[in-house]
């Protein structure tokens, strides 16, 4: 990796069973993302993303950003234990450029009963200004009691908020959860 860790392409191909690619040393800027087969670790540096991605199998386990300097929706193909991807649809930047960056966890939002939620969650922060449309994916083996019910909660300054608090905001046949008009980031559960 050159000394300004900026990279024209990223490409990750390796299919055998648990393969993995650890970005250790600091963050890493590409153009072009390729997420064949197996799994960016970034532990706790940031892998920012901010041109075309394509992905097969391939996913990132940790801190995975995307600048914005206009209206844009992006998938951040993000898992933990497996894949479970946050589309953000940015529908207003009061700054620009603004930037997010999602981190997938894997296990129940601190605060909730884990016997009727879902055993994931995902820390989202903001530099700059945005707002946005969320939606995020959980996996068949995150769901505990029943998913007809799943709301979407907001964990922040260790207050938990429901953000679907007139109904279900959940499909649960393709196990994602959606809110809209977000502006203000932290843990979602």
């Amino acid at each position: 990796v050159n000394t300004a860790r900026n990279l024209a392409q990223l490409t990750v191909d390796n299919d055998a069973v648990g393969a993995t690619l650890t970005i250790n040393g600091g963050d890493i800027t590409t153009a072009i993302l390729a997420l064949t087969n197996g799994v960016v670790v970034t532990g706790s540096n940031t892998l920012i993303h901010n041109g075309t991605v394509t992905r097969t199998t391939g996913y990132v386990d940790g801190n995975l950003s995307r600048s914005y300097t206009a209206i844009d929706a992006y998938t951040y193909h993000v898992g933990q234990n497996g894949y479970s991807p946050v589309l953000a649809s940015v529908t207003a930047l009061g700054m620009n450029p603004s930037s997010l960056t999602v981190k997938p966890t894997d296990m129940t939002l601190p605060g909730l009963n884990a016997g009727v939620s879902a055993s994931r969650y995902w820390t989202l922060t903001e530099t700059g200004d945005l707002t946005a449309d969320l939606a995020f994916t959980y996996l068949d083996a995150d769901i505990n009691g029943d998913e007809n019910d799943y709301r979407s909660y907001k964990l922040s300054g260790g207050v938990i908020t429901n953000m679907c608090a007139g109904g279900p905001c959940v499909n649960a046949g393709t196990n994602t959860v959606t809110v809209t008009g977000i502006s203000d980031f932290s843990d979602w559960g």
